[in-house]
Order: C-alpha cells, then structure tokens, then sequence
C-alpha cells in the first residue's frame, strides 16, 4: 500500500511539476511596456529568424512567412507559439530571447494583428 501511495504521489507531484512550468515565461508579462506591433518588433524578428534561406520562405511546406498573411495562419493554427514560445524548436538557429518571446506572446494574445 506504501509502495502505491509513493508510486501515485510521484506521478501527480511530476504532472504539476510539467505543466507549471510550461508557461511560466509569460505570466505576469506587462504588455503594455513592452513593444510589440508586428511592423516594427515581430517582422523583423521573422525577418531575420523566420523567412530565412531554406526555411520559411514562399514554397516552404511548413509555411511561408515572408508575408503578414502566412504568420498568421500559422499562428491561428497554433503551431507558430507552439514552436517558438512553449518547445521553443524555433528558430533552428536557438530559441528567441526571452524578450523578444515576451513580444510574441503579447501580440499573439491581442489577436496577432498587422499593425
């Protein structure tokens, strides 16, 4: 019965653990201090991250993001902050910094406009 009781305790203590940590970069984000309109701070981070050579340009499979138009479509369909912002796969060159993932965040929570 010990042994159960451990066994259980450990799995619930490891599931909180996982997802307590998972968004922890953007709690308590002001958003109102940080610049985050997609012309002037997420292009550019795309720009230069994104729709690059060999990865999100016209053509790309996993999308194209040389236009306003293919970001958001990958962020209405919940793979650009999956990616970028939560496994943080992307950009391959490393993860954003926390800042400039902050950005993202804010403007994806506004309704990712092209502002």
């Amino acid at each position: 019965m010990k042994k159960f009781s451990l066994i259980t305790l450990i799995c619930f203590l490891s599931f909180i653990i996982y997802f307590s940590c998972k968004k922890k970069d953007y709690k308590n984000v002001d958003c109102s201090a940080l610049p985050h309109t997609y012309s002037a701070n997420i292009k550019p981070l795309i720009n230069s991250n994104c729709a690059i050579p060999g990865c999100h340009v016209t053509g790309f499979p996993q999308g194209d993001f040389t236009s306003y138009s293919g970001v958001k479509a990958s962020v209405n369909g919940g793979t650009f902050a999956d990616a970028v912002l939560y496994k943080k796969t992307m950009p391959q060159s490393g993860a954003l910094s926390k800042d400039d993932r902050q950005k993202i965040k804010c403007w994806i929570d506004e309704g990712a406009p092209n502002n």
